[in-house]
């Protein structure tokens, strides 16, 4: 990804941003910046990792339905992941 153009400007962007937040808050209070940080990127992993669950869910149906395999429907949308 840090090779990506889209991703570095994005980066530079949020340090950007985020220094620009600092300047605006009082010191005692960077550890509630921090920690806000923290549990976004923590949920935007979350989200990814639930994406990348349900996308090989819905690959595996996909190829089994191709192949010509018996799928039962019901079996994979009580695995599909909300």
């Amino acid at each position: 990804m840090k090779q990506d153009a889209g991703y570095q400007e994005l980066s530079k962007e949020l340090q950007f941003l985020l220094k620009e937040i600092f300047k605006c808050v009082p010191i005692d209070r960077h550890p509630v910046i921090f920690a806000y940080e923290e549990k976004e990127q923590a949920q935007l992993a979350l989200v990814v990792e639930i994406m990348y669950k349900q996308g090989l869910i819905d690959g595996v149906y996909l190829n089994r339905r191709l192949s010509g395999v018996t799928v039962n429907e019901d079996e994979f949308c009580s695995h599909s992941v909300d």
